[in-house]
């Protein structure tokens, strides 16, 4: 008996250490449990607290966004202003200017009108001239010609003469062989002279044919000399004609496209593209464009300029000379415009201005100081285009 009581008693024993160890073990899950329970609230609240803080930065970007497209918007509203007062100021330097090119146009049309009766005038004299040229060139070669013709035949005939002077010198001396020596020799004297006479008469003869055929050769060598410079001092007044209404007709297109202030300041600025100054020394932050936000890949932003970060305080320069069109204050911050023609400069996150609207400025000109943010703003607009200013500024 005694041995089955030990034995029950130790059966109870194991009992009860497997009721403890089981107890242990559900404490211990218990407790593993609650500690999940806890890591899973201390997780839900980091989700919430994170979720939260994409609210809040969320809800601070949407508040910047209203606000810069605030200011976006009042940049607008004042280019648009100066876009049509440029307009306005084209306009009333065209009508301005409309009587006065109106009048230069009806002068330069009379002057033209002037010039071409000359040309006209000029011409038909030329032609006129180059006509007479060509008669007389004519005229001169007939004459020649006919010179000519005659010189041959007084020619012939001198040498007719003399070959019949000769015949006869012939004749007198073979009858002067048959007479007495003293008539003989005065016949043959005579006969002689005779023969030289036509002899000189012919020599004479051909030396007049040589002289005019000479002076006829001459004269028509300066008859076409005449005519070729006549015809040459046409075509250079026609050149000259065509080179001068040419010249007008410049006129009139340079006339009708001539530059205002405007238009001149225009060219002047965008010649300068990529070599204008930097508006405030510092490091540029955000970019022109398109861009996303950190740690909110999902969200994307634009932006009309830059930003440069710059230490409060900083002069603030424009960074070309042009006239101050607007100081505004729009969205708790205080911008100034500077119109460069049909280019525009905006500077904003201004903390103090030192000029003021209506005002000219020059290249580097202070225009004021970044406010206590640090952060400049920069624009560049050619009217309603906005422009990405690095690619301006060197």
């Amino acid at each position: 008996m005694k041995q089955k009581q030990n034995q029950v008693d130790e059966k109870h024993d194991q009992l009860a250490r497997v009721r403890g160890h089981k107890s242990n073990l559900l404490v211990k899950g218990r407790q593993v449990h609650s500690q999940m329970e806890s890591k899973k609230v201390e997780q839900q609240k980091v989700v919430e607290s994170l979720q939260n803080d994409q609210k809040v930065l969320q809800s601070v970007i949407s508040d910047r966004q209203k606000k810069q497209q605030a200011i976006n918007a009042q940049i607008d509203r004042l280019i648009a202003i100066e876009i049509r007062k440029a307009r306005e100021r084209a306009m009333e330097e065209a009508r301005a200017q409309a009587a006065a090119r109106a009048a230069a146009a009806k002068q330069r049309a009379e002057e033209l009108a002037r010039k071409r009766e000359a040309a006209r005038r000029a011409a038909e004299e030329n032609a006129r001239r180059i006509a007479e040229a060509k008669a007389r060139e004519a005229r001169a070669k007939a004459e020649a010609e006919a010179r000519a013709a005659q010189l041959e035949r007084e020619r012939r005939e001198a040498q007719a003469r003399a070959e019949q002077a000769r015949r006869e010198a012939e004749q007198a001396r073979r009858a002067a062989e048959a007479e007495a020596s003293a008539r003989k020799a005065r016949e043959l004297r005579r006969a002689e002279e005779r023969a030289e006479a036509a002899k000189r008469a012919e020599d004479q003869a051909r030396a007049r044919e040589s002289a005019e055929r000479a002076r006829a050769d001459q004269q028509a060598r300066e008859a076409e000399a005449n005519r070729m410079a006549a015809e040459r001092k046409a075509a250079a007044d026609r050149e000259r004609a065509d080179r001068e209404q040419a010249a007008a007709n410049r006129a009139n297109e340079n006339s009708a496209l001539l530059s205002s202030a405007d238009r001149a300041m225009t060219g002047s600025f965008a010649n300068n593209k990529g070599r204008l100054p930097m508006p405030v020394s510092g490091r540029i932050v955000k970019r022109f464009g398109t861009y996303n936000v950190s740690g909110l890949s999902h969200v994307k932003l634009s932006s009309n300029g830059i930003a440069i970060k710059a230490s409060a305080g900083s002069p603030v320069r424009s960074v070309f000379k042009g006239e101050v069109t607007s100081v505004s204050h729009v969205g708790g911050s205080t911008l100034v415009m500077v119109r460069h023609g049909a280019y525009i400069s905006v500077y904003l996150n201004l903390g103090s201005v030192s000029v003021s609207k209506g005002q000219q400025v020059g290249t580097g000109q202070t225009l004021g100081t970044v406010d206590s943010s640090g952060i400049f703003q920069f624009q560049l607009h050619k009217e309603t285009q906005k422009l990405n200013p690095e690619q301006w500024l060197r």
